[in-house]
């Protein structure tokens, strides 16, 4: 009776770095479970990811309030 179609998934930049930033996450809670002895080099790499991630949040809002603000 009905028909199921995929439909094809797009993601734009923003998303897809997004994504590489919440594997990487990801990633680093895996290898701070694995192997606590390089706590160090997880942390490190956690605080990179979350500083990318908030980076792209903050920014990405401020360019869209420049955008619809006429000047």
């Amino acid at each position: 009776m009905y028909e199921k179609t995929e439909k094809d998934v797009v993601l734009d930049e923003r998303q897809k770095r997004l994504m590489l930033y919440l594997s990487l996450l990801a990633g680093a809670i895996f290898l701070a479970l694995w192997d606590p002895s390089q706590l160090w080099l997880v942390i490190g790499l956690g605080v990179g990811v979350l500083y990318g991630i908030a980076n792209d949040w903050i920014f990405n809002k401020k360019g869209k309030n420049q955008l619809e603000q006429p000047t």
